[in-house]
């Protein structure tokens, strides 16, 4: 079977690899498919009725983009006369591209169709596991909840649920010891002092997790990779953990993640496979997969994480839950020092790369952002307001090399754009933009992932990744022979580039200005099973198109499926530094579609998978 899934996954480097040398031209048909449409500036109405495109590439940019020097340039592999016949074969190579995804779906859905599907165990599960952070840091002030009683119930709970789900690296023996000094603490404050601590350390006593690759002061820095996982522990802090330690938070533990955090999933870790609560034979995400299944557990309040391509929103995504990527360019809405490894050496993967909050609770990040933002505590409280928002949607990418949108993603799309617009008058507007059809070719000026191989040591090195001894991991392999074709060669390919994505970059902030947020899927598919992401690797670009461009998303549950019972969950999308908005939509939806839902538990929030039937709606 080893020897199988390896020959499986070099053929599919292959056929990926020469499906990546048509990228470009996918994009180039597409344009010339779409007509000219009406764009913000020309008065075009709002309706659901009207596409807006964003063709802004010239018929003398495209033939640049295209000519012989460029396109041999990025693709130095090929010669131009197998570039041309490719291009000539498109539609037949999109033909086989669907029946590649159809037969790995069908593979692993067989195969996994013979192994017991579990969740996580809700039985004597404590009251004291449902009480959001900002409830509970009240409560605590009040003297209505004691710390060292919320820390001992997540601590048990702990326990329990890491045996399914396999979120937890390692353990914060202090944890207990500093929620009895908490109590201590409150119990000699008068009721002044107790309410300037709302100011001062407003989640004081409130238990939290931390990402593996988060450097915290005692505690091994571990990033889940085999050569790291007896470091020494950390003499130094990221900057966001000694803001939610000063602001009284208490660190439970510290949480699974792929090696070195270069996955959509935690299937090859030196720390396990972490599963889904969900479904256990299904992966958490990545690449704050621990977090995700954690704080989608109750086994964690809420959870720090990192993200340079979707790491905190496919795995609030695929277990249900919140998960918030802040602003990254041109400046960064939180400090992102403290990462492992140093991924800001590099600039233009700093564009990219954040850290964000993972929760349960859409109430408590105005909370946690004001401190990982250090704003004042009201910062972030602002309600959504139905009057002046206005509502963008997107439907799908048309990427080669991607999977195509299933339609249980396409009509949870249709879903919350349907409720806007028949429950509150919102207006929902379809856009595209050509240019996010590239999103590989924009991604290619990162740098993210540097090829040190050629093709012909890939059987070694898939060998030694899927043993548990490498320092890569499949994903890593496949974006860097991605990034070979991609990267720009020499200074006019990264001047053309570069322009290309801050063009993409205008449309998008112009379009939304302060009071618009464009939706769109999070993810092609349901959460896949566990071992297929080095099959289809490229089903990351609805997250890893704002990590290029540098605004802030937010991924949001939206109930689950009547199919499989797996979360169901939208992705939204603001313009830079407006993370306010997202937060309050994200409030907005949970009052709406329910928010959370506990893994192994139906959702009550759809009536035969159509509309919400919530009473506030």
């Amino acid at each position: 079977m080893r020897n199988l899934l390896i020959f499986i996954f070099i053929i599919s480097l292959i056929i990926q690899g020469r499906n990546g040398q048509t990228e470009a031209n996918s994009s180039e048909e597409n344009d010339n498919k779409i007509e000219e449409g009406c764009t913000a500036k020309n008065g075009c109405t709002t309706t659901s009725k009207t596409n807006l495109n964003f063709d802004q590439d010239e018929s003398h940019e495209k033939s640049k983009y295209f000519s012989p020097e460029l396109s041999s340039n990025f693709y130095p592999s090929i010669n131009m006369e197998r570039y041309n016949f490719i291009r000539s074969y498109y539609s037949i190579l999109r033909f086989f591209v669907s029946i590649y995804f159809i037969l790995i779906n069908s593979i692993f859905s067989l195969y996994n169709s013979f192994l017991p599907s579990k969740t996580v165990n809700w039985i004597n599960a404590s009251d004291k596991l449902f009480i959001p952070a900002h409830i509970a840091a009240e409560q605590i002030r009040e003297n209505k909840l004691k710390s060292r009683d919320l820390v001992l119930a997540y601590i048990e709970r702990l326990k329990i649920v890491n045996e399914t789900v396999n979120g937890l690296t390692q353990n914060n023996t202090d944890a207990l010891n500093l929620a009895e000094k908490c109590d201590k603490e409150l119990a000699n404050m008068t009721k002044e002092k107790r309410n300037e601590l709302a100011k001062t350390k407003p989640l004081f006593g409130v238990p939290f997790t931390v990402k593996a690759n988060i450097q915290v002061k005692g505690f091994i820095t571990s990033r889940c990779n085999l050569y790291e996982m007896n470091s020494p522990p950390s003499t130094v802090e990221a900057t966001v953990i000694t803001r939610l330690l000063e602001a009284g938070a208490i660190i439970l533990g510290i949480t699974s993640m792929p090696n070195n955090g270069v996955s959509w999933a935690v299937d090859d870790s030196a720390c396990g496979v972490v599963n889904n609560p969900h479904d256990t034979r299904r992966m958490s995400g990545g690449s704050s997969g621990g977090e995700g299944v954690l704080v989608a557990s109750a086994g964690s309040l809420f959870g720090i994480g990192n993200d340079i391509g979707g790491s905190v929103r496919i795995p609030a995504y695929m277990n249900g839950i919140f998960g918030l990527k802040p602003t990254t360019f041109p400046n960064h809405t939180i400090p992102v020092d403290g990462i492992l490894p140093k991924f800001t050496d590099y600039q233009p993967a700093s564009e990219m790369l954040t850290m964000g909050p993972l929760v349960r609770y859409a109430s408590d990040l105005p909370l946690i952002m004001s401190v990982l933002a250090n704003k004042p505590l009201n910062y972030y409280s602002k309600e959504l307001d139905l009057s002046k928002l206005r509502l963008f949607y997107l439907e799908d990418l048309d990427v080669l090399i991607s999977e195509a949108l299933h339609d249980e993603q396409r009509n949870v799309i249709r879903l919350v754009k349907n409720f806007f617009e028949t429950k509150h008058n919102v207006k929902a507007q379809k856009v595209q933009f050509p240019l996010m059809n590239r999103v590989w070719e924009l991604w290619g000026l990162t740098g993210y992932a540097n090829s040190t191989f050629g093709f012909s040591e890939l059987p070694s090195l898939a060998k030694e990744v899927y043993s548990g001894k490498s320092n890569y991991t499949f994903i890593q392999l496949e974006l860097s022979i991605l990034q070979s074709f991609t990267t720009p060669k020499d200074s006019k390919e990264l001047e053309f580039v570069a322009d290309k994505k801050q063009k993409l970059r205008d449309q998008l902030n112009n379009l939304l200005g302060k009071d618009g947020i464009l939706l769109l899927p999070i993810w092609p598919t349901p959460p896949p099973f566990h071992h297929i992401e080095p099959f289809t690797p490229w089903n990351v670009l609805y997250t890893l198109l704002f990590n290029v461009l540098g605004c802030p998303a937010i991924s949001v549950p939206v109930g689950k499926s009547r199919q499989t019972n797996l979360p169901l969950g939208v992705q939204f999308i603001s313009s830079t530094f407006n993370e306010e908005i997202l937060i309050g939509m994200a409030r907005f939806m949970e009052k709406s579609f329910g928010g959370w839902v506990k893994p192994g538990h139906v959702s009550p929030t759809f009536l035969n998978n159509k509309m919400p039937v919530h009473d506030e709606i």
